[in-house]
Order: structure tokens, then C-alpha cells, then sequence
């Protein structure tokens, strides 16, 4: 009996010892809300400006007074699909942060010609230490660019359309620049280098539309670097109502951890406040090895 006591007993600690690392260890998901480290966007998250939408109940009423930030590294659901094309028509505003995620997906489904090219863009010359880190240095002036002179991308893609598309190209990478289609990380014949737009800007009676062809810009590690910030700014400043935009999460990354840490604040949320969720864990594991260890107490 004492051994399994001291068996049942070691396992409730580690078990404890588990929910408390899970709980504590911040998320190192890309795009994590949570995330403090590089790739999170939890510096993005601090401006008391951007909004996490959790479902499409908690928008506003009018999707004329709603602007929403998507970066769709998920495969979003038709139920999904439906929603963000009621909210379009309505006349919302969809900001759509896309490199080799499900952003195509979603401009299909509303029905529009634009594309993101999917393929890598890569710039030897114009870029910030590498050839896989360009800079956009080719601005067109309006709203959304006002202070802009350089955006930083990180493995960053671009946005393919034409002329009678409807889409206006508000920001584009330098004419030494190429969509490296093969993965090689040189230039082939096929590869032209060329200016290719990586901001754009489109109506569509009555929905607007933002295209940006690098959600890398919002992460923790790049939003600081030349004139991302402003740019992000300027976003906040031209799309929203109040002062708010709202970032659509469900589409994020998920990890192991991350799920794990969703499901124990679902349970954290049942009893209201963390300070009374890890004493309830602590009595729980007391109860479940209250009989062994009290059968071992009064064995003489």
C-alpha cells in the first residue's frame, strides 16, 4: 500500500507539475496572440486599439463599422467562408495578410480575381542583410501609405493581378526583385525580376478590401523595423470605427501547447479567476490520494 501510495502521490505532483508548465510557458506559436518571442504578435496585441475576435457574434451589428485583420495559416470551414462573405457584402472591410497560407481560398470564395502568387519573393540586391528579407521601397501615395517609405517583409510573397482587376498596388518590391518559384533561392529565366505589388487596396460595392502579401509584419520581430509600425498605424487609423480593428484568431496556428492552454482556460474560466483554479487542482489531487494516504496513516 505505501508503495502505491508514493506511486499515486508522485503522479499527482507531476501531473500538477504539468498543468502549471503548461499554463505558465508562454506559447512560441507563429502569429500566437500569446507569444512574446519573435514570432508572436503579442507586441501587435498591446495597442489597446486591435481587438481578438473570438466569433463572428461578438462583431458589431453594422459590418460597415467592422474591419477584420485575417492571417488564414488554417483551413477556414465553408460555415466559415459564409460568414466572412455576408460580412463583405454588407460592406465590411477585409484586411487579408497572406503568403503561403489559405488566402486564396478566401478570395475565391468572395469571388474575386486577385491571387497571392504563393511563391517565395526575393530580392539580391534591395533587402535588410538578405536576399529572403526585401524591401519595399516603391510606395504610391494614399491614406494607408502616409509616412511610409519602406516596409520590411520576412519570406515574404506577393500579389498577382492586372490592370482591370480593380485593385489599386499601393506598395511594391524593387524592380531587382523576383518570385522564386522553385525554392532555389536564385533567379532562373523563367523568374524575371520585376516590381511586385505586395500592398493593395480594392472596392468591391460596398466591401473594401486591403491585400497585404506578408503577415510578417505584424510579428513581434518585425513590426519596429523601418515603417511597418506606421504603416500598421495607419491601418488602424483609415479601417476602423472607435479606433478599433479586430483580429480574427481563429484562423491562427495552433501547437500541442496551445491547445492545451485554450482547453485548461475554458476550465479556468468555469471557476472565474486563476487564483482559485490552482488551489481547486491542489484540494482535487489531495481527494484523489486522500484514501491511500489515510489507510496508510492509520496502519499500525
Amino acid at each position: 500500500m505505501a508503495i502505491l501510495w508514493v506511486f499515486t502521490t508522485t503522479c499527482s505532483f507531476l501531473a500538477t507539475l504539468a498543468i502549471m508548465m503548461i499554463w505558465l510557458f508562454p506559447s512560441t506559436s507563429d502569429f500566437t496572440a500569446t507569444n512574446p518571442f519573435w514570432n508572436g504578435l503579442g507586441d501587435f496585441l498591446d495597442n489597446e486599439s486591435i481587438i481578438p475576435m473570438t466569433s463572428w457574434e461578438s462583431l458589431p451589428k453594422s459590418s460597415s463599422d467592422t474591419a477584420i485583420l485575417i492571417i488564414p495559416y488554417r483551413e477556414p470551414s465553408q460555415t466559415y467562408l459564409a460568414a466572412l462573405r455576408r460580412h463583405f457584402d454588407n460592406g465590411g472591410t477585409i484586411i487579408l495578410a497572406d503568403d503561403y497560407g489559405y488566402g486564396n481560398m478566401i478570395l475565391k470564395s468572395l469571388d474575386l480575381p486577385h491571387r497571392f502568387s504563393e511563391s517565395q519573393l526575393v530580392d539580391p540586391l534591395v533587402n535588410a542583410g538578405n536576399k529572403m528579407f526585401p524591401l519595399v521601397t516603391h510606395i504610391d501615395p494614399s491614406p494607408l501609405t502616409k509616412g511610409v517609405s519602406v516596409l520590411a517583409l520576412n519570406y515574404g510573397s506577393a500579389i498577382l493581378t492586372n490592370k482591370n482587376s480593380g485593385l489599386i498596388t499601393l506598395a511594391s518590391s524593387s524592380p531587382f526583385s523576383f518570385l522564386d518559384s522553385d525554392t532555389d533561392g536564385f533567379r532562373d529565366p523563367i523568374e524575371p525580376q520585376n516590381l511586385h505589388p505586395v500592398v493593395a487596396y480594392g472596392e468591391s460595392n460596398p466591401g473594401h478590401l486591403v491585400l497585404i502579401s506578408d503577415p510578417s509584419i505584424f510579428i513581434n520581430g518585425m513590426i519596429e523595423i523601418h515603417d511597418n509600425s506606421q504603416f500598421i498605424s495607419n491601418l488602424i487609423t483609415a479601417f476602423s470605427v472607435n479606433n478599433s480593428l479586430f483580429l480574427d484568431t481563429s484562423l491562427l496556428p495552433l501547437t500541442t501547447l496551445d491547445r492545451s492552454k485554450n482547453e485548461f482556460e475554458a476550465i479556468r474560466t468555469a471557476f472565474g479567476q486563476v487564483e482559485i483554479f490552482i488551489p481547486v487542482v491542489l484540494i482535487l489531487i489531495t481527494v484523489w490520494t486522500y484514501p491511500i494516504w489515510r489507510k496508510k496513516g492509520t496502519r499500525h
